[in-house]
């Protein structure tokens, strides 16, 4: 008699074994290899979007642009659109509550409006608050743009980033939604934990945030 050519359960049973455990190894190192992927994309975003300041700051005497001067409720300003290829560096590949047709939900990053160059009141006459990029004490982590989080997740637009505001932060999308891509004033860009930027402090606000360093948060 002819033996069968055919598994026998175990055998069956083996072999599934197997293909689980590769499967159990190979998707955290597949998921981890996409987010890292999304990760450095998304910094190449925010890269291109960085270069727009600093052309502004060449074109306008060293002076960081302002991110409403046209009151259009706006923190993505129209020279920063016109000089770039494609609207979609405003799209983080990790973010997916992006929609480029909604105000809220068309931008994945904010600028650091607030401490880099503001309007500080209307008028007339309209008063506006500018500093310079060779003003910075600490280029190396002055905060100039990051991921920011969205309306449909607390209530407010993406385009504006502060450490004192809870609506207007730096929000994790990368590396298990820990982290923050964020462009630095001198040009380098990094992944960061959020966190460690929002204490309300005044030694965080001078350090990440502030060109113009005081000495009281009254």
């Amino acid at each position: 008699m002819h033996r069968q050519n055919a598994f026998t359960l175990i055998e069956l049973l083996v072999v599934i074994s197997i293909i689980a455990l590769l499967i159990g190894i190979l998707l955290p190192a597949l998921s981890a290899a996409r987010d890292t992927a999304l990760a450095i994309s998304c910094q190449s975003n925010v890269r291109q979007i960085g270069y727009t300041v600093y052309m502004y700051a060449d074109d306008f005497d060293q002076y960081l642009p302002a991110g409403d001067l046209e009151r259009r409720r706006n923190h993505v300003p129209q020279w920063m659109m016109s000089r770039l290829e494609s609207s979609e560096v405003f799209h983080c590949p990790a973010d997916e509550l992006f929609d480029a047709d909604s105000y809220a939900l068309k931008t994945s990053y904010g600028y650091n409006n607030y401490y880099l160059a503001r309007v500080v009141t209307w008028g007339p006459p309209r008063k506006v608050e500018l500093h310079k990029m060779d003003e910075g004490t600490n280029p190396s982590s002055t905060i100039v743009f990051g991921d920011s989080g969205h309306q449909d997740e607390d209530g407010w637009a993406s385009y504006e980033i502060r450490f004192t505001k809870p609506t207007m932060y730096l929000y994790g999308r990368h590396h298990q939604e820990e982290k923050a891509s964020i462009l630095w004033l001198d040009g380098h860009c990094t992944t960061e934990s959020p966190e460690t930027f929002h204490e309300q402090s005044l030694d965080v606000g001078n350090r990440y945030w502030r060109l113009a360093k005081i000495s009281s948060l009254n």
